[in-house]
């Protein structure tokens, strides 16, 4: 069998067309990842954040978009364009803050994180974030409309 001379010839064979193919679908991945961050970001209210919840002890890296009276945490490297988390602002019943635990610090990556406990009716979340975000957070917690007082 002879030898291919030149790049179309190369591209040709079986294994240069599955390395077209891969370049091919990478190329892609990337483009369709970079549409679905243009698409969270397109009307503003995002910021980069890790999440957990209750269930969870592992942070997931993301970003969370206010969407009305909800926050939505999305993972950053997902193709999936329903959130992973989601808080209703009209369930949270507290919200409380801490220092993150030394494991913890070296994964978030965020410049002076800071971890928010959200407890909520149905659970727990919780939020790694910097100081910027963290303002943005507590107003947006702390601009929903009153709730009537309910005793149980």
């Amino acid at each position: 069998m002879p030898q291919p001379d030149g790049l179309v010839e190369t591209l040709l064979t079986d294994s240069g067309l599955l390395a077209l193919a891969l370049l091919v679908l990478s190329a892609l991945l990337l483009i369709a990842l970079a549409i679905r961050s243009r698409w969270f970001t397109r009307y503003g209210g995002t910021f980069e954040c890790c999440y957990a919840s209750d269930d969870e002890s592992r942070f997931r890296r993301g970003v969370a978009r206010y969407n009305g009276d909800r926050l939505e945490c999305f993972r950053w490297l997902s193709l999936r364009t329903a959130p992973s988390l989601v808080i209703d602002r009209a369930d949270v019943t507290d919200t409380s803050r801490r220092e993150p635990k030394a494991r913890e610090a070296y994964f978030l990556g965020v410049d002076s994180p800071v971890v928010v406990r959200i407890a909520l009716r149905s659970g727990v979340a919780l939020l790694a974030l910097d100081e910027s975000s963290l303002t943005g957070l507590l107003s947006w917690v702390d601009s929903a409309p009153p709730r009537p007082f309910v005793v149980d």
